[in-house]
């Protein structure tokens, strides 16, 4: 066995249209692996997330997003490691064969600790927002504060842009092992859990943030609802 350099736990988040269930009653865990053996083991039989979305139905559950993070963090803004951290997150609708070649690249890069080798990168998700018959994906890297936000993203880009990935793309029989084109890498956009948990909570409160003036801008950080 090869040990990796840290533990990471698996986890599927399952949708909940009514809003009627408590988060722990939405988020499963899959398994934990801590050597290469067992993470590829889990990554070889968790299907990619273009499968995992659209045949969540067929088992009796609706997986709303897959996600896998470090040790014992878990994927939630409230836990310790992440809540004074922050993410990098792209959202559009991505072709699945580009979904998926995405998501591995990131997952390999974070496990082998490319992104930061100083073990600030907690964990990356996967969602699926589509909606209305279109498909809409979201994808997440989640880091401590103990992390350089800009040099995550300096390596996150330029992992997509220059390591080769398998891509289903229907091409070649199989697909077919390439680097992603320019056109193929989305735009990362970072948000700041602190500051997204107090607007979460005005919002829960019925209240505007005072800190956003009619017809203004809410503050650097904060965007939608992690759900939206």
């Amino acid at each position: 066995m090869h040990a990796l350099t840290a533990s990471w736990t698996w986890f599927e988040h399952l949708a909940d249209p009514h809003g009627q269930l408590m988060w722990e009653k939405k988020i499963r865990t899959l398994g934990a692996t801590s050597t290469v053996e067992q993470f590829w083991s889990y990554f070889e039989h968790v299907p990619p997330p273009s499968e995992l979305f659209q045949s969540g139905v067929c088992v009796g559950r609706q997986v709303e997003s897959l996600s896998i993070f470090r040790g014992n963090v878990l994927p939630k803004w409230e836990d310790p490691m992440n809540e004074q951290g922050g993410e990098w997150f792209a959202r559009k609708p991505f072709p699945p064969a580009i979904l998926d070649a995405i998501w591995e690249l990131i997952v390999l890069a974070m496990v082998t600790e490319t992104l930061d080798p100083r073990g600030s990168i907690m964990g990356a998700r996967v969602c699926d927002k589509s909606a209305r018959g279109r498909a809409f994906y979201r994808l997440e890297v989640w880091y401590s504060a103990q992390a350089n936000p800009e040099d995550v993203r300096t390596k996150l880009l330029h992992t997509l842009t220059n390591i080769p990935v398998h891509v289903k793309d229907g091409g070649a029989a199989g697909g077919e092992r390439r680097r992603l084109t320019k056109g193929e890498i989305p735009k990362f956009e970072m948000r700041s859990h602190e500051v997204q948990k107090a607007v979460e909570l005005q919002k829960d409160l019925g209240l505007v943030p005072h800190w956003v003036a009619p017809g203004g801008a809410a503050p650097k950080g904060a965007v939608d609802s992690p759900w939206d």
